[in-house]
């Protein structure tokens, strides 16, 4: 996997720095379920944000901009090991 802070799910494996939601994805793609295309910001970026905000933020922008497209619709999953609890899931909130 090449040094990106905005990999594509289909590039990553298991030894990827991404999080359990995407490892999930992960497993689900490499056993033929059918899940949409999907792309992934890595853990580097959220490492490297806490150190360096501005320069983190304009590289995650540099490449989300080369993949999205304005004459598509999107969904976006924002998650982290904070938003989830035992009873409910606080994803996207």
């Amino acid at each position: 996997m090449k040094n990106n802070y905005i990999v594509k799910l289909s590039d990553c494996d298991t030894h990827s720095p991404i999080g359990n939601k995407a490892q999930s994805l992960l497993f689900l793609h490499a056993n033929h379920c059918l899940i949409p295309e999907t792309y992934i910001c890595c853990r580097d970026a959220y490492t490297r944000y806490l150190s360096q905000p501005a320069e983190t933020r304009t590289a995650v922008h540099d490449a989300m901009s080369k993949i999205l497209g304005s004459d598509k619709c999107y969904a976006v999953r924002s998650s982290s090991n904070l938003e989830d609890g035992r009873q409910y899931s606080y994803a996207g909130l």
